[in-house]
Parts: C-alpha cells; sequence; structure tokens
C-alpha cells in the first residue's frame, strides 16, 4: 500500500468510484489541498434514489440515505436538527470557573451583571445567579425568602465555602458591618475619625 492509496475515498453519490485528491484547498465547498474530495466531478448533481431517511422529509436523497440538507446539517453539527448539541448548565458552569484566583475565591470568567454578580442560563432557560448556582450544587436548595451572601466580598466568587444563605436585613447588617454601602452621599458603617 502507498501513501497515496490511505487517502482514497469512495464518492459519496454511491458510484463507487474513488476520488481524487484537491490540488488546493476551496474552504467554501470543503476542499483541504492534499485531502481526498467528497465527490467526483458532476457526480453531486447525479439523479436522487428514495425519499430522505430523516422523519417527516421527504426530499429524495443520495446514496447515504440523507437528502443534502440533512446530511449537510449531520456533518455540521452531529445531529438532524442543524442545532449545535448544548450542554446542561452544571457542565456550562464548570467550564467558566477558575479556581486558581488568588484570595481562595473561585471566580467565575463568563457573563457578568452590572454589580459584577455572574449569571448563567439554565436548564430551564430562566438566568439564575452564579452563586446561587453554585450554593444550591454543594448545598441543596435554597429556601424562598433567603439570599446567598459572600464572606469574601468578591461578588463573581462561586466559591461554596464563601457562601453563606440570610435574610435581607442579615445582607444589610454584614454591608454595614464591612464599610460597603454609601447611605445618602456618605459612607455608611463604623464613622472615620479625622
Amino acid at each position: 500500500m502507498t501513501d497515496r492509496d490511505q487517502f482514497v475515498r469512495i464518492c459519496e453519490c454511491g458510484c463507487g468510484q474513488p476520488t481524487r485528491l484537491a490540488p488546493a484547498s476551496y474552504r467554501r465547498i470543503g476542499h483541504a489541498k492534499g485531502q481526498p474530495v467528497r465527490f467526483i466531478s458532476g457526480h453531486k448533481k447525479l439523479k436522487y434514489a428514495d425519499t430522505c431517511l430523516a422523519d417527516p422529509c421527504d426530499g429524495k436523497h443520495y446514496a447515504v440515505g440523507l437528502c443534502q440538507k440533512h446530511y449537510s446539517r449531520q456533518l455540521r453539527h452531529g445531529n438532524l436538527l442543524g442545532v449545535r448539541p448544548r450542554e446542561d448548565a452544571v457542565t456550562r458552569f464548570w467550564m467558566r470557573v477558575d479556581k486558581a484566583a488568588a484570595g481562595g475565591c473561585w471566580v467565575w470568567t463568563a457573563a457578568r451583571g452590572d454589580h459584577g454578580y455572574g449569571s448563567i442560563q439554565g436548564d430551564d432557560g430562566r438566568t439564575v445567579g452564579t452563586h446561587r448556582l453554585s450554593y444550591e450544587l454543594h448545598h441543596g436548595p435554597i429556601p424562598k425568602g433567603l439570599l446567598v451572601m459572600h464572606s469574601c466580598d468578591n461578588p463573581p466568587c462561586v466559591n461554596p465555602a464563601h457562601l453563606s444563605l440570610g435574610t435581607h436585613a442579615d445582607n444589610m447588617r454584614d454591608m454595614i458591618e464591612k464599610g460597603r454601602g454609601r447611605s445618602r452621599g456618605r459612607l455608611c458603617g463604623p464613622e472615620v475619625s479625622a
């Protein structure tokens, strides 16, 4: 077997003849220089056979069993729907968490809101705060009326060791004790003597 023989590809129209190697790259039709092409020149336009195997398509197909539309969807996306497969929310969550940040924080590296809190689209299509999702993954469901508070005061942090539950009043008290808020134009919290 020669090196050239290992690159032989059978024409996808169903004629059974070997195709040629592409002399140059032509991305629009999927040719890569030195790689076998999918069809022998002119064979793509051969007569169609039976109907497409994809339900409920009634288009005519090539020998591969799929019409041109469904065949190209299968090549591009790996399915006949024409959409990229999407991972569940938990998988997408862990793909965007940086555990190597300073201070032991696990920093959310993707979408953030105006105040720096991360957000992700859940499996049900609703947007969820990433700190809330992290808390639920590690500690269970969040009771109604409670908030997830950060002990590290880092909004994009999703480290479950830095998260705790509390009421709105607890969150405001924590903010005032740490001197993070503003009230009527001046800092809240302990008075600073000048």
